[in-house]
C-alpha cells in the first residue's frame, strides 16, 4: 500500500468535495501519470488509483480517486 496518502471519504458522482477550497467537479483533472495503491476502508479491496491535480489561479489541489463502484468514488489526499 502507498504511504503518505489519507482516505478522506466516499462520494457520489458529482457530489461536492473541496480540496484547498476547490470543488473537484468544477475543474479539469490533470492526470500526473503517477498512481497509488490503497485498500478500500469498507470492503478491503485493493485499488490502484491515478493521482490528479486541479488548478485555479495560484491554488492547486492534488488527490487520488477512482470509482469503487458505478458512480461511487473513493477520495484520497496526501497527508
Amino acid at each position: 500500500m502507498s504511504t503518505g496518502w489519507k482516505y478522506m471519504r466516499v462520494i457520489l458522482d458529482g457530489e461536492r468535495h473541496e480540496i484547498n477550497g476547490l470543488n473537484i467537479w468544477e475543474h479539469n483533472w490533470q492526470n500526473t501519470g503517477q498512481r497509488i495503491t490503497v485498500q478500500d476502508p469498507l470492503y478491503g479491496q485493493t485499488y490502484s488509483m491515478p493521482i490528479y491535480e486541479i488548478e485555479a489561479g495560484a491554488i492547486c489541489a492534488r488527490f487520488a480517486t477512482t470509482e469503487f463502484s458505478n458512480g461511487i468514488w473513493g477520495i484520497y489526499q496526501e497527508g
